[in-house]
């Protein structure tokens, strides 16, 4: 039985985020009539996820209705899940980068901190508790363990982080040639910097082949 949801998407010009959300949104039998409201302070970014979602719903022809905003306040309103992809920007670590670079760390060096990532987040939070208190926030843009422990103890909003950055055994799994579909991993850790465990294809440890 569908149930319809209003969803607001903060960010929603992150391709990568909003593409993978429609798909799955579209593919969700339980939200045929739901409404998404998608928000992002570019445009042009804005207008190019709208577009697409429009035109991926009506081609598999799923019951769903995308507005698009500018404006925060209207993605939050009666919303009652928000899934916030939103960030400041790259600027900030480019410029750590940069001076990484100076010293002999080609892109791999993060110096610096994720503070204005981390404003962003809690000023949505701060904003949802004003405008839909008892929505369920979805937290995916990063830092997603930092930013959902600061939002946990500084608001009373139900919340949710997800990170994809386990998916990464499959990557080994292909490198290796294998099936990542019969490869088993436990990944602990925190946000991107996760490790893997007891990776094993068919119950036999991958260790060895990896070294």
């Amino acid at each position: 039985m569908s149930k319809a949801v209003n969803l607001g998407v903060i960010g929603a010009g992150s391709a990568v985020f909003s593409l993978a959300l429609i798909r799955d949104l579209c593919l969700q039998d339980s939200l045929r009539g739901s409404a998404v409201t998608f928000m992002d302070r570019d445009p042009d970014r804005l207008d190019m996820i709208h577009r697409l979602a429009t035109r991926y719903a009506r081609e598999l022809g799923v019951d769903l209705k995308f507005e698009k905003t500018l404006d925060r306040s209207v993605a939050l309103q009666d919303a009652d899940f928000v899934v916030n992809t939103a960030a400041r920007g790259h600027a900030a670590e480019e410029a750590e980068r940069a001076v990484a670079e100076k010293h002999g760390y080609y892109r791999g060096l993060r110096i610096g901190s994720p503070q204005h990532n981390l404003d962003l987040m809690l000023s949505v939070a701060r904003d949802m508790e004003a405008t839909c208190p008892n929505a369920w926030l979805i937290q995916s843009g990063n830092p997603v363990f930092d930013g959902c422990t600061l939002m946990t103890r500084e608001t009373s909003l139900k919340i949710v982080g997800l990170c994809h950055g386990h998916y990464g055994y499959r990557r080994i799994a292909q490198v290796l040639d294998l099936d990542p579909d019969q490869v088993t991993c436990l990944a602990p850790g925190l946000n991107h910097c996760i490790f893997a465990q007891h990776l094993e294809f068919q119950g036999q440890n991958l260790y060895p082949r990896l070294d």
